[in-house]
């Protein structure tokens, strides 16, 4: 039997009208009807019981049509049954709905919200503008809730050309808080509802840079969604098929919920049975690195012949195409370069501080 993931995954079904928020940048429009029907509420209750059973140790419940924030809050159960039965529970939400978001505090180990920004126009820019003062009145419930309860919180940022130059400003606006353990920094991805805002995506690599010095400048504090190139002390940071077990409304299994968008899947759990075949086996197709469609430069470069680097995010090399997104992510020109970059990253490893250079 090998290593349980570290974050059982489920992607819950419910609102049968979708949505109410109809984000600009969302994903979901992507993900393709599944051959299976929803799973049953029982489905989902047995699947949180097998992943407990085999001591996975985070349950992420993510809301597939914001049932989190808004009523009838269909997913609010299966977060009082994971966490009675011992997970940390994590969820995210838009924070449009405080009301709900208080009665699902008690169960939670860590919450994401989206907050884009505190100021209502570049909020704006993604998201209702309307539902701002909702965002406020939800961040203001966490100081109150924060004050006597142990909870993680995360704030998610999302960027594109319009906002990354007032990037910096939201930041700092959002550490003034004092709320925040991470703030997590995504990037606007040509899918879903976001296919007509492609001009806007950090395609080309000036933008990633200016990425990566925000990284470096507050180092430990924001955390970039899953770069091209990202290596740390303890080897990759992307553990695609070791960490993350993904399933959706519909059992579609997956090895992170970006691949899970864009359909590139490995099966579907009601066709394994048990949550342990579906790890074990038909996450096999994610353990490869043999399986990447990579260009010549990466198995010529240092860190794919040391194991440290599987040509990046697999998911976004999918989006981009691997030669744009080799180009605007990782930087390595040849093998001599990969080499003396390699030698850096030893430095970095003896010392045991972070390595990240995009």
């Amino acid at each position: 039997m090998m290593k349980p993931p570290k974050n059982l995954i489920i992607e819950v079904a419910g609102r049968e009208t979708g949505c109410p928020m109809k984000c600009k940048h969302c994903l979901h429009k992507s993900t393709i009807d599944a051959k299976y029907p929803p799973l049953s509420e029982q489905q989902i209750g047995d699947i949180i019981r097998q992943g407990r059973e085999y001591n996975i140790k985070y349950l992420n419940l993510y809301p597939h049509n914001d049932e989190i924030s808004f009523p009838p809050f269909y997913a609010h159960q299966f977060l009082k049954f994971g966490y009675e039965i011992g997970f940390k529970v994590k969820t995210v939400s838009n924070g449009a709905n405080p009301d709900g978001i208080e009665r699902m505090l008690p169960f939670l180990y860590r919450l994401a919200i989206s907050v884009d920004s505190l100021d209502p126009g570049r909020y704006g820019e993604f998201r209702e503008k309307e539902r701002h003062q909702a965002l406020c009145d939800t961040l203001n419930l966490l100081h109150k809730y924060h004050k006597t309860h142990a909870i993680n919180l995360t704030a998610l940022i999302l960027v594109d050309q319009n906002t990354i130059d007032s990037l910096e400003t939201t930041i700092r606006e959002i550490l003034n808080l004092n709320l925040f353990n991470k703030i997590r920094i995504q990037e606007l991805l040509p899918l879903g509802n976001a296919e007509n805002l492609s001009n806007q995506v950090l395609d080309a690599r000036p933008f990633t840079e200016k990425l990566g010095q925000l990284t470096r400048m507050y180092t430990s504090v924001i955390d970039f969604g899953t770069p091209l190139w990202r290596i740390n002390p303890q080897g990759r940071s992307c553990r695609l098929g070791f960490k993350d077990m993904v399933i959706g409304p519909a059992g579609q299994l997956a090895g992170c919920s970006l691949l899970f968008c864009i359909n590139q899947l490995a099966g579907n759990i009601q066709e394994f049975g048990t949550l342990v075949q579906a790890w074990e086996v038909g996450f096999q197709v994610f353990r490869k690195k043999q399986n990447r469609p990579l260009p010549l430069i990466c198995y010529d470069c240092e860190f794919y012949k040391q194991d440290l680097c599987w040509g990046g995010c697999l998911a976004r090399a999918l989006i981009f195409g691997y030669p744009t997104e080799i180009d605007r992510s990782c930087g390595i020109q040849n093998h001599d370069d990969s080499v003396k970059l390699y030698q850096q990253y030893l430095e970095h490893k003896i010392k045991g501080s972070n390595f990240y250079k995009p």
